[in-house]
């Protein structure tokens, strides 16, 4: 139990890159494998849930108000932070799991969850986003991106003037950052991505709207229409994947998962899109994370309401 215009551009360089991008690195027998969905196990008196977030051999999620985990299919901690409504976002692959809970004040305030929960200090309203496999995490405290250490104190990440961070912040496990940011240039929304190194300056990198990041490969989507594609912080190429019109997780062996043109649930074992199936009696909802060994999600009963959270795995 847990104690309580450039968007333009960017997408072009995708798609003109696509045709020399090499095949993501696959674990053995990934090629040739089926993958089957089964649900997760909800806590005791929980009518719904999803999964949000996956590293190493654990998913986390939510449950009707509270924070879950789940390690190789099993239900292993569920409850509120401090007695609050709990949402977990993010875990790393020792179990470290993040996100935010009702503080006292009623607004969220960002948690962290290691064994037992604690709030991580902020001025105000709070959420943390995203945890690396250090413990470190990145999120929000009011309009400011801020990083908070395992160990140590809170670092603000500097912006240029008149720029906002912009949804998802994700963390790789060497510390660096990565967000996209708006600003308005000449009466229009200009967007920009930026990586802060952690012991160097903060960096524009080309990129759209960033969703996971592994090893110095980010994913998300790019341009207006919406394409699921990855960029390398590394020199690797820009990549899209076919048939998705956004990458939601790509895991430590470079399998990617995300939604298809329909919001459906797919899988890049490389390059081809696989449809992720659902358990008899469902339909599909999405998929949200990726594990070393497995995805996370969650679907719909045929003819009930709700959501349930969900588990693929490679057979």
């Amino acid at each position: 139990m847990i104690e309580t215009g450039r968007v333009v551009a960017v997408v072009c360089a995708v798609v003109a890159m696509v045709g020399a991008s090499p095949a993501a690195a696959v674990g053995p027998g990934r090629a040739e494998c089926v993958w089957s969905a089964e649900l997760l196990p909800l806590p005791e008196g929980a009518f719904a849930g999803r999964v949000t977030g996956g590293a190493g051999d654990w998913l986390a999620g939510v449950a009707d108000d509270q924070g879950v985990l789940w390690r190789h299919g099993r239900l292993v901690a569920a409850g509120r932070a401090f007695g609050s409504a709990t949402e977990l976002r993010a875990v790393n692959p020792d179990g470290i799991a993040v996100g935010s809970a009702a503080g006292t004040d009623g607004r969220p305030r960002a948690v962290r969850f290691d064994g037992a929960y604690e709030y991580l200090p902020a001025g105000g309203t709070s959420v943390a986003m995203d945890v690396n496999a250090r413990g470190d995490a990145v999120g929000y405290d009011g309009a400011a991106l801020v990083v908070w250490p395992l160990d140590g104190p809170a670092r603000i990440l500097a912006m240029p003037s008149g720029y906002a961070a912009y949804r998802q912040p994700i963390i790789d496990d060497d510390g660096t950052v990565v967000a996209r940011t708006g600003h308005i240039q000449n009466g229009k929304l200009r967007w920009q991505g930026f990586a802060w190194n952690p012991d160097g300056p903060r960096v524009p990198v080309e990129l759209g709207d960033v969703r996971d990041m592994r090893d110095g490969f980010v994913v998300g989507a790019a341009g207006e229409d919406m394409v699921a594609a990855g960029w390398g912080l590394d020199g690797r190429p820009a990549k899209v994947f076919p048939g998705g019109t956004a990458a939601v997780a790509v895991g430590r062996d470079g399998v990617v998962v995300g939604a298809g043109r329909v919001g459906e649930p797919l899988l890049w074992n490389g390059s081809t899109p696989v449809p992720l199936p659902s358990p008899a009696g469902y339909v599909p909802g999405s998929v949200t994370a990726m594990g070393d060994r497995e995805a996370g999600g969650f679907v719909a009963p045929a003819n009930d309401l709700g959501t349930f959270p969900v588990r693929w795995t490679c057979h």
